[in-house]
């Protein structure tokens, strides 16, 4: 009985995450925000998988997020920080480090690729951090292995 409840909240976690995502990634691409209320929503979820889940989060990480944002506020948003900080800790290992390089290189080819076509210099960033984030969920101990 156990089993079956602990599949069904791995299903539950992860729709609720694709309906997230979703939403993120429309409000960062039209409006380059994240709002604070989705956010809260994230935390509780994300308090909740790591109430049944043991995870040895990397804050290294997510101090070097903070402080990019306060060296660069205009190019890394609070939103993202935030985004970043509540997705980390369920990234065991090196999965958090794999996912900032996965969001800065994908970001960085979008960004030049943008900068290049259209001109504009505005890329948001909370898609590459939750396609960082989704990577290292599917792929992170394969990348590790090969890495490690």
């Amino acid at each position: 009985m156990a089993t079956w409840i602990l599949n069904n909240y791995e299903n539950l976690y992860v729709a609720a995450m694709m309906i997230l995502s979703v939403i993120f990634i429309v409000c960062d691409m039209k409006w380059y925000w994240i709002p604070d209320l989705l956010l809260l929503i994230l935390a509780g979820i994300q308090g909740l998988y790591l109430s049944v889940h043991t995870v040895q989060p990397n804050l290294a990480v997510m101090i070097f997020m903070i402080a990019l944002h306060a060296v660069a506020p205009q190019q890394t948003g609070s939103g993202d920080v935030k985004l970043f900080a509540l997705l980390a800790p369920t990234c065991d290992g090196i999965g958090a480090y794999l996912m900032l390089v996965a969001a800065f290189v994908t970001g960085a080819c979008a960004a030049l690729t943008v900068r290049f076509i259209k001109k504009n210099t505005l890329v948001p960033f909370a898609p590459f951090i939750l396609g960082g984030w989704w990577v290292v969920g599917q792929w992170g101990a394969f990348l590790e292995d090969i890495l490690l």
